[in-house]
């Protein structure tokens, strides 16, 4: 099955919690998927992002801080 990061199919504020496990090394667009998984969670929602630390994780492009995260997300 697959599916579209950066398109969920959930109205706004549709969830507390989102899981994403060894998902963002295979997404261009992480910020547009950050940005929708941000979209479909409830005001005060969690996310769990786990992405393994090997040879191809080091090459995304997402900085150490978290000035990549959609405005307001800490």
């Amino acid at each position: 099955m697959a599916g579209n990061g950066t398109r969920l199919p959930f109205p706004d504020d549709s969830f507390d919690v989102a899981v994403a496990r060894s998902v963002l090394i295979y997404i261009s667009d992480k910020r547009a998927t950050v940005a929708e998984i941000s979209r479909v969670l409830r005001p005060g929602g969690r996310v769990s992002i786990f992405e393994p630390i090997n040879a191809a994780a080091r090459r995304l492009d997402l900085p150490g801080e978290t000035s990549w995260l959609p405005a307001g997300q800490p």
